[in-house]
């Protein structure tokens, strides 16, 4: 969003796709076609998430995740690849927390304490404040799993590469 590649209303193919060998899929193996970016984020959808990486870049991603304050690892001697944007990174649950708290906070780093009410925005900013209200805007409108509560809560649905996470 910050690069002005996509905003939320930016159409975008969910179509079987191969990337130099790399085929990403979506959890139910459909395809929806011709979606907004927002509902591809929504849904989520693997294919178009992997085509913005493509774009932006795995490296960039890379070195985003590292100035929001996580420590992604990456298998011994590998670079940043595409699987990267479908969970073939390794992040700590804290390090996602993070992330997502910098969301919330408009783009800004958060430093994250086992205490209540100690958490702090650090300094700096890891994405700009209009790209983080356009994303936190997009997963605010993702409808909550059964039986869970709506107001004040933002979900992101998602499924880590090789569906480690299906559970």
């Amino acid at each position: 969003f910050e690069a002005g590649l996509a905003h939320p209303e930016t159409l975008i193919d969910d179509r079987p796709t191969n990337f130099g060998g790399y085929r990403p899929r979506n959890f139910d193996f459909g395809y929806q076609g011709t979606v907004s970016v927002r509902e591809a984020l929504e849904m989520p959808l693997n294919v178009p998430a992997i085509r913005l990486l493509e774009a932006v870049g795995p490296a960039r991603l890379v070195a985003r995740l590292k100035r929001a304050g996580a420590e992604p690892v990456l298998p011994r001697g590998d670079r940043p690849g595409l699987p990267i944007g479908l969970g073939g990174v390794g992040l700590s649950l804290d390090q996602l927390v993070t992330l997502f708290a910098g969301l919330a906070e408009g783009g800004a780093p958060v430093a994250l304490t086992r205490l209540p009410r100690q958490a702090q925005t650090a300094p700096g900013e890891f994405l700009d404040a209009r790209a983080a209200w356009q994303v936190a805007d997009i997963i605010a409108g993702t409808s909550p799993p059964a039986g869970h509560a709506s107001g004040g809560f933002a979900y992101k649905t998602g499924t880590s590469y090789g569906y480690r996470d299906a559970w």
